[in-house]
């Protein structure tokens, strides 16, 4: 029976960890996926940016078009949040104005930015990223094997007849 036992328990333990390797391997494509959808989301913001910089700089837009266009702006962004708190829904506000009335100078500094940050830092603004590496590093630091193998030991050492 002892031995039935530990072999049983050998078994599970071999299975659980095997499981979890599995898991680890899946959150790690899961984590390359990640990174590219960042990678092409940075690509096309800074497509973007630079379609918006060039046509700012054509119309000789260098910073926001006046004082009045940033009320006007303001008023218009206060309106549309007051809106969809009403309403219940998002809170995200957009501006009627086009991308390209923030000027050149400010388009051009947020694609700067961009480029600036290091890897570490684009993947740190990804929720969804730090909710993956905190699932991998509970994976990794898992002890229910450890502790089956320990259960194994015990039934070992156990004297059947007490």
């Amino acid at each position: 029976v002892k031995a039935t036992l530990a072999q049983d328990i050998n078994q599970f333990a071999e299975g659980v960890r095997s499981k979890l390797a599995i898991k680890i391997e899946n959150a790690n494509l899961q984590k390359d996926i990640i990174k590219e959808g960042i990678r092409l989301a940075d690509n096309q913001r800074l497509l973007f940016l630079t379609e918006q910089a060039a046509i700012a700089r054509e119309l000789g837009v260098a910073a926001a078009a006046s004082k009045d266009l940033t009320a006007t702006t303001d008023l218009q962004n206060t309106k549309g949040l007051l809106r969809s708190q009403e309403n219940g829904l998002s809170l995200s506000v957009t501006s009627s104005l086009p991308f390209y009335m923030h000027g050149y100078k400010a388009i051009e500094k947020e694609k700067a930015l961009i480029l600036a940050r290091a890897p570490e830092d684009r993947l740190a603004l990804s929720e969804e990223y730090a909710a993956l590496q905190k699932e991998i590093f509970a994976l990794e630091n898992d002890i229910s094997v450890s502790r089956f193998l320990a259960a194994r030991k015990m039934i070992d050492t156990d004297d059947p007849t007490q």
